[in-house]
């Protein structure tokens, strides 16, 4: 199980993360690590257009983004869903919390 991410720096506090394969407890040591290599963040997009499977673990590491967003008052934006991963974010109510939040969703 592979998980790739590719982190772009639009400018010194604008940071993107693109991620592509898996998001699971053997891939989310790597996904918080491409996380943490960010400082003084005023925005960060996160792009799942290529993300094939996540589980609790990393929802859990998308909360723990959400929850830092919020502490650390940067704007965060969660981007381009496929539909079954929409559809796992649906389930456990993470649109609402995004929401409640005020955490970007857009879809492609």
């Amino acid at each position: 199980m592979s998980l790739k991410i590719k982190q772009i720096e639009h400018n010194s506090t604008h940071f993107e993360l693109i991620i592509e394969g898996i998001l699971d407890i053997s891939t989310r040591s790597a996904f918080d690590q491409a996380f943490q290599q960010m400082e003084s963040i005023d925005k960060l997009e996160i792009d799942l257009k290529n993300l094939e499977f996540i589980d609790s673990t990393g929802i859990g590491g998308i909360m723990d983004i959400i929850f830092a967003s919020q502490e650390q008052s940067f704007k965060l934006s969660i981007n381009n869903m496929n539909l079954e991963i929409e559809e796992i974010f649906n389930t456990l109510g993470m649109f609402k919390i995004m929401e409640s939040l005020q955490v970007e969703r857009c879809r492609t």
